[in-house]
């Protein structure tokens, strides 16, 4: 029987990498202009790589960078979004951030 928490390679299960980053924490989100968001963050710890690159998501609209804020743009002005983070390192990208708990509206 196969196991809920992961896959048989060979005979053995296969979990989770734990030298992956873990979630960031995500502080409220800043309008910056018409469209745009800067999203704050704490960053989670790294794990076993070295830091790619922070994505920063809000509503499915994502950018990049190396520290934290993030400035998200193209969204549409007066939109409610909220904002998640995750982090990419050497060894793959850790899971999405829990959602800024409250909404902004660029």
């Amino acid at each position: 029987m196969k196991p809920a928490h992961g896959r048989y390679f060979g005979g053995r299960s296969c979990h989770a990498n734990s030298g992956l980053p873990s979630a960031p924490t995500v502080g409220a989100p800043v309008v910056v202009g018409s469209g745009a968001v800067s999203v704050p963050f704490t960053p989670g710890a790294l794990g076993t790589g070295s830091l790619v690159s922070y994505t920063a998501g809000c509503g499915g609209t994502h950018a990049t960078g190396t520290s934290s804020p993030i400035v998200v743009t193209g969204l549409v002005s007066g939109t409610p979004y909220f904002c998640e983070v995750k982090t990419t390192s050497t060894v793959g990208t850790g899971p999405w951030s829990a959602w800024s708990t409250t909404p902004v509206y660029p």
